[in-house]
C-alpha cells in the first residue's frame, strides 16, 4: 500500500512491502521486544516448509493416484467432451514424458464406453427390425416389387428423422435412437395401407395410374387418423415436465417425426412407385369372376376363415349372442388387471461398472482405512475378468469401482461378479460393512430408495434409526441399509468452567480459540510464492498433545501474561460422538438408503414399509418426528400419478380428434374399446416376460411409456376398417357387406 508519487513527467508506484518473500524468512519476523533483546518467532517456534496433511487417498489398480472427476456443462455433447479430454491427456502425457516424470493420466471410466455400446446394440436392433418388417411384408404380400415399395418408406421416413432433430437442437443419443428403432416397424404400416388398396384397385380392373389415385384418395383420411391418433399420445409427454417425461422426450420427437413423415411418404412416394411397377401389367388387370375369386383366395387361409367369421357375425340377428360375447370380451380383460406386475422406477441395466461403499469403524484414521482396503484391492485385481479397479478414502467417501475387461460385459457376468464380491467384502477388517453395487445408468437406480427420520432429539433419532433397520431387514426383498447416522466416533469434550475462567480474564471463546490453535491448528496468513498461494497455520505438534492428559497440561498465557494449565479453567472428559449431524427443513435427520434385491417390485417392497413398519414407529415416536420415503420411490409414485394422468390425457386427445375426423360421437367410442383389449394384451406379455427371465424384465417407467404409445397405435387397425367401412357405404353397398369388405 502507498499510493502514487506524481511529478513532472511521470507517475511513480509506491509499496509498502512488509511480508516475507519466502517461507524461510518468517522465522527471522521479530514477535516482541524486551529489555533482554528481540525475540524473534524462531526463538519459539518451528518453521516447516511443508504440504498440507493429507486427509484422502486414492489408488488405482493398487497404484497411488490422484483422482480428478470431470463434470461437463449442461447442453454439452458428452462424446464431444471426451475425445476432448482424450486429446488433453495425451498431450500432458507428453509434457509429462518430456519434463522425466513418472506420471501419466489415465481415464478410469468413460461415459462413452457404455453409450457407444449401447448405440451399436440399437442401431443392430434397428437393422434387424427393419430387416424382420420387410420379410414379414414378403410373406404376407408375397409380391417382390410390392415388398420394395413399402420398403423404400423405411429410409425415406427414418433419415429424414435426423434432419428434423437437428433443426430442433437435439442430439442423437440412446432414447432417440431406441424411438427410430421403434419407429422402423411403425413407418411401414401407412405404405402397407395405401399399396394394399392400390392392389385392390387393381384387382378390380382399374390401371395402374387410376388405382393409385383412387387408391390413395381413399384411405387418405384413415391413414390421416391413424398417424395423428400416433402422434397425439406424446403430447402429454412433451408437455410435462417431470423426470420420466424429459426423459422420453426425445423417444416421443422421433417416433412422432418419423410417422409423420410416412404419413407424407406413403400418400405421395408409394402412389408413384405403385403407378411405375405396376405399369406394364394393365391388359392383365381386369374385373372378372376369376380376378374375384382369386382375391379372396389371395386372403389366405387366416384372411379366409377372418372373413367367413365377419360373416356370421355380421349377418347374426341374435343381439344377446353378440351382447354376451362382447361381455366375455370385457371380462376377460378385466381380469387381467389382477395379474398386472408391481411397479418399478427405472431399470438398472448393464453399465459396466460394480461400485463398492465402505463405512469404516468410527475414528479411524485415513491411512490405517486405506491400509484395510489392501486386501480386497489385491483380490479384486486378482480376477481375470478385472480390466482395473479405483478406491478412494477420504472424509466424506469410503469405497471404490471396478470394471471389467470388454469381453466379460454382458448381464450375465456382470450379476456373476456382483454376487462374488459379497464374500470378501463381508470379511473385510475394519469396516462397519463394505458391500458392492451394480452401478446404475441412471442418476436414481430403480433398486434403490432413501427413507427419510427426522425430529428434535439426536438421542432418540439415534435409537429409532437402529429400531427401524432391524424392522427393515425383516421386510422380503431389503438387501442392505446404510445410515448416515454413524455414531461411536472416539471424543474429547473439554467443559469450561466460566467462574475461573472469568477470574483469569477469559472467556468460553477465548479458551476454544487456544484448543482449536493447539489440536487443529489456526491459519493466520498466507504467502505468495512462486505465483502460488502457501497458508501460514499457527498449530502445536501432534505428538505434543496424544492424549487427554496431554490436552489437560497444555499452558498458555491469559491477557493478565500468566501462564495456566488447561485443567485449571477447564475439565477433560471422553465419551463418543457421530461422524456427522444431518439436518433436513431445520431438524436433525437421519436419511437410510435402503438397497433392495433385483428380483424384488420397488412399489411392493415400499408399499409394505409404508404399510406394516411406518405406522407401529410413527406411534412409537409421537408427532414431533416424521418418516417419508424418498429417491426413487417418492419419483416412481410421481411417475405413476404423472402417466396416469398423461394416459388418460392421451386417450381424450384421441376420442376428440376422432370425433372431428369421423363427425360422430358414437363411432370413436366403438374404435376405443380396442384400447382395454390391447392393454390387456401388454400386461399378460409382461407377466409373461417378467417370469421367463427371472424378474429381470418389469413393469417399469419405460414399460409404462410403452403403454401409452399402444394407445395411440391399437387404435389404428380400428379406424382404418370403420373409415373403409364409410367409404363403401357411402358408395351405396349394404352396411353389413360393407363391414365385412372393410
Amino acid at each position: 500500500r502507498g499510493g502514487t508519487v506524481e511529478t513532472r513527467g511521470r507517475s511513480i508506484v509506491v509499496r509498502t512491502v512488509g511480508r516475507a518473500p519466502v517461507p524461510a524468512e518468517l522465522a527471522d519476523i521479530v514477535i516482541k521486544d524486551t529489555p533482554a533483546g528481540s525475540v524473534r518467532l524462531g526463538d519459539v517456534a518451528e518453521v516447516f516448509d511443508t504440504y498440507r496433511e493429507s486427509q484422502g487417498f486414492v489408488k488405482i489398480s493398487g497404484v497411488p493416484g490422484v483422482a480428478i472427476g470431470i463434470s461437463r456443462k449442461a447442453g454439452s455433447n458428452v462424446v464431444r467432451v471426451i475425445e476432448d479430454l482424450d486429446r488433453a491427456c495425451s498431450e500432458m502425457n507428453d509434457v509429462f514424458l518430456s519434463r522425466g516424470l513418472d506420471l501419466r493420466l489415465e481415464p478410469v471410466y468413460r461415459e462413452t464406453t457404455y453409450i457407444k455400446a449401447a448405440m451399436g446394440f440399437v442401431t443392430q436392433n434397428l437393422y434387424v427390425g427393419a430387416a424382420f418388417a420387410v420379410l414379414v411384408l414378403l410373406l404376407f404380400l408375397r409380391s417382390v416389387r410390392s415388398v420394395l415399395i413399402v420398403s423404400l418408406s423405411i429410409p425415406i421416413s427414418l433419415i429424414a428423422v435426423f434432419l428434423v432433430m437437428k433443426s430442433m437442437g437435439r442430439s442423437l443419443n440412446v432414447i432417440s435412437l431406441a424411438g427410430i428403432a421403434f419407429a422402423s416397424g411403425m413407418v411401414v404400416d401407412n405404405a402397407i395401407v395405401v399399396l394394399e388398396n392400390i392392389f385392390r384397385h387393381r384387382e378390380q380392373g382399374r390401371s395402374a395410374f387410376e388405382a393409385a389415385v383412387e387408391g390413395g384418395r381413399e384411405v387418405w383420411g384413415g391413414v390421416l387418423a391413424s398417424t395423428l391418433t400416433t402422434v397425439a399420445v406424446f403430447i402429454p409427454i412433451l408437455l410435462q415436465h417431470d423426470d420420466a417425461s424429459q426423459l422420453f422426450a426425445d423417444i416421443a420427437l422421433a417416433i412422432s417425426a418419423a410417422v409423420l413423415i410416412s404419413l407424407v411418404v406413403s400418400l405421395t412416394v408409394v402412389p408413384v412407385l405403385a403407378n411405375l411397377m405396376f405399369r406394364g401389367d394393365d391388359d392383365e388387370a381386369r374385373a372378372t369372376p376369376a380376378a374375384t375369386a382369386k382375391e379372396v383366395t389371395s386372403l389366405g387361409p387366416v384372411g379366409r376363415g377372418y372373413r367367413r367369421l365377419m360373416e356370421r357375425v355380421s349377418h347374426s340377428r341374435a343381439l344377446a349372442g353378440k351382447l354376451g360375447f362382447v361381455l366375455l370380451v370385457v371380462a376377460a380383460s378385466a381380469a387381467t388387471l389382477k395379474i398386472m406386475p408391481a411397479a418399478e422406477y427405472l431399470p438398472t441395466g448393464n453399465r459396466n461398472m460394480i461400485m463398492f461403499f465402505a463405512s469404516p469403524i468410527a475414528g479411524t484414521r485415513a491411512e490405517q482405512v486405506r491400509d484395510n482396503f489392501e486386501p480386497f484391492e489385491q483380490f479384486l485385481l486378482a480376477q481375470p475378468e478385472v480390466d482395473r479397479m479405483f478406491s478412494v478414502t477420504g472424509q466424506f467417501f469410503n469405497g471404490g469401482g471396478v470394471i471389467l475387461k470388454d469381453e466379460y460385459s454382458d448381464a450375465a457376468t456382470l450379476a456373476e461378479f456382483h454376487g462374488r464380491m459379497f464374500m470378501p467384502a463381508m470379511m473385510l477388517a475394519g469396516f462397519q460393512f463394505v458391500v458392492p453395487i451394480r452401478s446404475s445408468l441412471f442418476d436414481d437406480p430403480g433398486k434403490q430408495f432413501e427413507i427419510e427420520l427426522s425430529g428434535p432429539d439426536f438421542a432418540v433419532l439415534d435409537r429409532a434409526s437402529l429400531d427401524l433397520q432391524e424392522r427393515l431387514r425383516g421386510v422380503e426383498g431389503v438387501e442392505f441399509i446404510r445410515s448416515s447416522l454413524v455414531t461411536g466416533r472416539p471424543e474429547l469434550q473439554v467443559i469450561v468452567d466460566e467462574g475461573r475462567a472469568k477470574d483469569l480474564g477469559l472467556s468460553v471463546q477465548a479458551v476454544g480459540q487456544v484448543v482449536e490453535t493447539a489440536i487443529a491448528g489456526r491459519r493466520m496468513t498466507a504467502l505468495v510464492e512462486g505465483g502460488r498461494k502457501v497458508d501460514v497455520n499457527l498449530l502445536v505438534p501432534q505428538d505434543r498433545i496424544s492424549s487427554a492428559e496431554d490436552l489437560e497440561s497444555l499452558r498458555f498465557i491469559t491477557p493478565s501474561g500468566k501462564a495456566v494449565a488447561l485443567s485449571s479453567v477447564a475439565t477433560i472428559e471422553r465419551t463418543t460422538g457421530p461422524l456427522s449431524v444431518r439436518r433436513l427443513e431445520r431438524e436433525r435427520n437421519v436419511l437410510l438408503t435402503v438397497n433392495i434385491a433385483e428380483s424384488a417390485p420397488l412399489e411392493t417392497v415400499v408399499d409394505e414399509i409404508q404399510d406394516s413398519v411406518f405406522p407401529v414407529l410413527s406411534a412409537e415416536l409421537g408427532p414431533a418426528y416424521t418418516l417419508r420415503v424418498g429417491g426413487s420411490a417418492d419419483k416412481l409414485k410421481t411417475t405413476l400419478n404423472s402417466l396416469s394422468g398423461g394416459f388418460g390425457l392421451s386417450i381424450l386427445i384421441i376420442y376428440l380428434l376422432l370425433v372431428s375426423l369421423f363427425r360422430s360421437w358414437m363411432t370413436p367410442a366403438v374404435i376405443l374399446t380396442t384400447v382395454p383389449l390391447a392393454l390387456s394384451g401388454g400386461l399378460i406379455g409382461i407377466r409373461l416376460a417378467q417370469e421367463f427371465s427371472a424378474g429381470a424384465a418389469g413393469f417399469d417407467v419405460i414399460s409404462m411409456l410403452g403403454f401409452v404409445i399402444l394407445a395411440g397405435l391399437v387404435v389404428n387397425n380400428a379406424i382404418l376398417i370403420v373409415h373403409q367401412s364409410n367409404n363403401f357405404r357411402e358408395r351405396g353397398m349394404d352396411p353389413r357387406k360393407a363391414l365385412v369388405e372393410s
